[in-house]
């Protein structure tokens, strides 16, 4: 690969980390125990938006597509925090909240790529 592409894909990894924070915390400074559904938020658009590019994206950015989704649309979405949250929920003793959220999120995610690809 490229020393350029390389390049492009940390800054626009970087460009979707910080829309995905600004995202988040937009979210929770409105509704500040709104973090669960900020992620998620973030998960199901940042899917809305594979599924454009799957659909779209050569038109759009050529063969520079494995880029974009990796480096923006990786940055963006936040497995770690989907992850993180629903283990948090079932060592607290919560493990229906922790179920509903990883198969919610999931459900809306698959939907969203569907629905834009």
């Amino acid at each position: 690969m490229p020393s350029l592409h390389l390049i492009f894909l940390a800054l626009s990894g970087g460009a979707g980390a910080t829309l995905r924070y600004g995202a988040e915390e937009l979210m929770c400074a409105r509704w500040p125990h709104a973090r669960r559904v900020a992620i998620s938020v973030v998960n199901v658009t940042g899917c809305a938006a594979a599924g454009l590019l799957a659909a779209h994206g050569t038109k759009w950015f050529g063969s520079h597509v494995p880029l974009v989704s990796v480096g923006f649309l990786g940055g963006y979405t936040t497995f770690s925090g989907a992850a993180a949250l629903p283990y948090l929920d079932f060592r607290h003793g919560h493990p229906r909240r922790a179920t509903a959220g990883v198969i919610v999120t999931a459900a809306l995610a698959i939907i969203a790529f569907a629905l834009t690809s």
